[in-house]
């Protein structure tokens, strides 16, 4: 008997210890956790309680003494360690390592989730806790927004709360903020800023997207289409809307922003007389015009101080040759002061097909220019491109860097402004060159939506899904791997063991 009750202090701290670490990977207070920490602490009182003379009479020792001075250091060491875990706890910073910031939320996320003006509650209906990924999102989004409330409800134990919230199955999560609502299957950090942005909006704004000039299909599906950006759009909470302006003959009354992009055929002048009374209106205008076509637009832009030029931007760099999309593909690093590509540094986007814009110090209508973004040095237009083949003549081609979007503004009154964005290309938002092969186009050209807009908290690098990093390998490459890992390096240390043990024997 006395042999076993020996063993009891240890059997008490190894408990002690589980319960701990327990609770410090699971931050859950269980029962489990509790049976650890409760029953190894029991354990030790019992057996100090049991030894007490011993323990008494072993004091006078010197081997106890130099002992229990160890002792108390190591106790110190274990409630230091015990107070920076605490401190952690209470305060904790978490440090993202990764390339492309995987655990990390996105500028819009984080932007959005600051500037929340009233109460978001997000409840998860789950049995147990929700996925380690989804609860470290919900984390990150209520460490920087204090208005962003997260909990989990059981539906089985908590069925008014399910039915009251419309809870279609297990595994749902419900955004909610006053009477608006939005039920997530995933959680994904795309899904859930889109839900804040949808159920935190007042009011929807409109895009009317211009048509009847040859104009990018905005439900087309193929590589040249705009149902991306379409969808996009929608996503955060625009309502998009084909006009057609040579029936209505000026732009309606509750537009946000006007969209024409990549008309292939001449404006009407009526349909021109609508854009300028909307802009005298204080209206807002994204034009994206390809090469190699005239929309009849320079006698409505000359006096806003952008010209458009008849040429292609060409790309000696060789960049784009290493995505696939060749020297019409100029690549865009310089990136000019401007809200629309805030955050934009050290990134690059592509703009296949486009044309250069010239901008003018000051303009006839009293607007204001800015340029947007510029190709880079190794780049001319081009004005005789024949036979797919082209090289720089100084007399006629412009050299690089040269204008690719820019940005003019009227003031109207204290209260409206006109703001039009232009770009020598449509390209650069269709279906194929969105996201790929870098998704800064499609934020590009959000970011210039919400600019016209007026959507501040909407314009920033918004979350995108992450590229896959696994390793594929063949069957043989799998059996190479699995024999150097279990047969050959321990059967490698086994051998060297032998070999030194063999060796001191003799």
């Amino acid at each position: 008997m006395s042999r076993f009750l020996r063993y009891i202090p240890a059997a008490g701290a190894i408990l002690l210890l589980a319960g701990y670490i327990y609770y410090s990977i699971r931050s859950e207070w269980s029962i489990a956790a509790q049976v650890m920490v409760y029953g190894g602490g029991a354990l030790l009182l019992f057996s100090l309680f049991w030894q007490w003379e011993a323990i008494q009479k072993s004091l006078h020792r010197r081997s106890v003494r130099y002992g229990s001075a160890a002792g108390l250091v190591l106790l110190v060491l274990l409630g230091i360690l015990v107070l920076i875990n605490f401190l952690s706890f209470k305060h904790s910073k978490r440090f993202d390592l990764t390339e492309t910031q995987l655990f990390s939320l996105s500028d819009q996320s984080r932007k959005l989730a600051q500037s929340l003006k009233q109460d978001v509650y997000v409840t998860a209906f789950t049995k147990g806790n929700p996925p380690q990924s989804v609860r470290d999102l919900m984390e990150e989004y209520r460490a920087v927004g204090k208005r962003f409330h997260f909990t989990v409800v059981d539906p089985d134990e908590n069925p008014g709360k399910a039915r009251e919230l419309g809870v279609q199955k297990r595994g749902d999560i419900i955004i909610t903020s006053g009477s608006k609502k939005e039920r997530l299957e995933t959680a994904t950090e795309e899904s859930i800023t889109n839900a804040l942005i949808k159920v935190t909006r007042e009011k929807n704004k409109i895009v009317y997207c211009v048509t009847g000039h040859g104009e990018r299909d905005l439900n087309g599906n193929g590589g040249d289409g705009f149902s991306t950006a379409k969808q996009k759009m929608e996503a955060q909470n625009y309502e998009v809307k084909p006009l057609v302006l040579a029936e209505e003959k000026k732009v309606p009354a509750d537009a946000s922003v006007v969209l024409i992009a990549g008309p292939k055929f001449p404006l009407l002048q009526p349909e021109l007389d609508g854009l300028q009374g909307y802009l005298d209106q204080g209206g807002r205008l994204l034009l994206l015009v390809d090469p190699e076509t005239n929309p009849g637009l320079d006698d409505f832009l000359k006096p806003k101080g952008v010209t458009l030029d008849n040429d292609v931007v060409l790309d000696a760099s060789g960049i784009g040759q290493m995505f696939g999309i060749g020297p019409a593909a100029p690549l865009v690093t310089n990136y000019e002061g401007h809200p629309i590509t805030q955050g934009f540094e050290n990134t690059m986007t592509f703009f296949p097909l486009a044309r250069s814009i010239t901008t003018a110090s000051s303009s006839d209508q009293g607007y204001s220019v800015q340029v947007l973004i510029k190709s880079n040095p190794r780049s001319w237009g081009e004005t005789e491109l024949k036979g797919g083949s082209a090289k720089f003549d100084p007399g006629k081609d412009k050299q690089g860097p040269l204008n690719i979007a820019a940005v003019t503004t009227k003031r109207i009154d204290d209260k409206r402004q006109a703001k039009m964005v232009l770009f020598g290309d449509s390209d650069f938002a269709t279906n194929a060159y969105f996201q790929r092969p870098t998704p800064r186009n499609g934020d590009l050209f959000l970011n210039s939506v919400s600019w016209l807009a007026e959507d501040t908290e909407l314009m920033a690098i918004r979350p995108h899904t992450p590229q896959s990093r696994s390793v594929n390998m063949s069957i043989a490459q799998t059996n190479l791997l699995r024999y150097l890992a279990v047969i050959f390096m321990p059967g490698a240390a086994l051998i060297a063991g032998v070999a030194v043990w063999w060796n001191r024997r003799n």
